[in-house]
């Protein structure tokens, strides 16, 4: 079977609450240019439960996938 993933060329960013693990070395496995902000004492949705400090997550990785 073809991982569908492999083809992409595009860097995968994730911005997530601790509450509900990601491991990261185990989906760069799957997907090499992966990486995640892990938001401490946060769920599923950490863009309503603090919003300023997601913004501020998002906009470090919009940086940085701009170079």
């Amino acid at each position: 079977m073809i991982n569908p993933l492999k083809q992409l060329r595009i860097p995968i960013r994730c911005i997530n609450g601790d509450l509900f693990p990601t491991s990261v070395e185990e989906n760069r496995k799957v997907y090499a240019d992966f990486d995640a902000i892990v938001l401490k004492h946060m769920g599923h949705y950490p863009m309503l439960e603090n919003p300023a400090l997601f913004n501020q997550s998002l906009e470090k990785i919009l940086k940085e996938v701009a170079k």
